[in-house]
């Protein structure tokens, strides 16, 4: 219960961080989304809930800016790693780490697919204006 209260802490946080600085609003949803799709990772048994969050986020994410697919991709996954070695320790007391830290960091192909994906649609739509992203 814990994880959540932290994930309430943190949503507040962006809140602040946008209204302070709303450019920065593309990479504070992006972290955001990570963070929940870690939290849901490390809650859920089923990994292909993950693999569609991080494919579905990624790709959203990606379409909305296009410029940086890659960087998306990796504030999209860096919770990852980080909730499931502290998963791993806290409550498995350690002892899947190695297979937990190997399935984290191919969970970052679904996200950086996802984010390449939804800059390559963007890119080539049909009567989508190309306009300037001033806020994203």
């Amino acid at each position: 219960m814990t994880s959540f209260y932290s994930i309430v802490l943190f949503f507040f946080a962006t809140v602040v961080l946008i209204y302070f600085s709303p450019k920065r609003w593309h990479d504070s949803l992006t972290f955001f989304l990570g963070l929940v799709t870690a939290f849901i990772d490390t809650q859920s048994t089923e990994v292909s809930f993950t693999i569609l969050l991080l494919l579905a986020f990624g790709f959203f994410l990606g379409f909305a800016k296009p410029g940086t697919p890659l960087r998306t991709g990796i504030l999209l996954v860096v919770w990852m790693p980080v909730f499931t070695f502290v998963h791993s320790a806290l409550v498995t007391r350690g002892s899947s780490l190695f297979n937990d830290a190997l399935i984290s960091f191919f969970a970052s192909l679904p996200a950086l697919g996802g984010t390449f994906l939804g800059a390559l649609v963007r890119k080539h739509s049909r009567g989508f204006p190309q306009f300037n992203d001033a806020l994203i």
